[in-house]
């Protein structure tokens, strides 16, 4: 769909759908690879949401393969880095700490 219709309005919806099927069937590289796709032409997806959905992407791969829990910190501290002026940024911090500290 990306490809046959590349419109601005949607290809960051596309994207964004093929990652969450992508996620639901298990295939979580192939899920990471759409959302490091998205342009964010589409008022819709912000940037820190997505960040925020590359987490949860993440910890469901995480929970799949521990070997992925690495690349899991690296995603929260990356959210915390990029955004600590977040309504959520304490959560995000806490989520972080509870990682580290191996309570996540």
């Amino acid at each position: 769909m990306v490809n046959r219709y590349p419109l601005q309005d949607l290809y960051d919806k596309s994207q964004k759908s093929l990652a969450d099927l992508y996620a639901r069937q298990g295939d979580f590289q192939e899920s990471l690879i759409h959302l490091d796709a998205m342009v964010f032409a589409d008022p819709l997806y912000s940037r820190e949401d997505i960040n925020l959905y590359r987490c949860e992407v993440l910890a469901q791969w995480t929970a799949a393969d521990p070997e992925q829990h690495p690349a899991l910190l690296e995603a929260w501290r990356d959210l915390v880095e990029r955004y600590p002026g977040s309504p959520r940024a304490q959560e995000y911090q806490q989520r972080l700490d509870q990682l580290q500290g191996g309570g996540g």
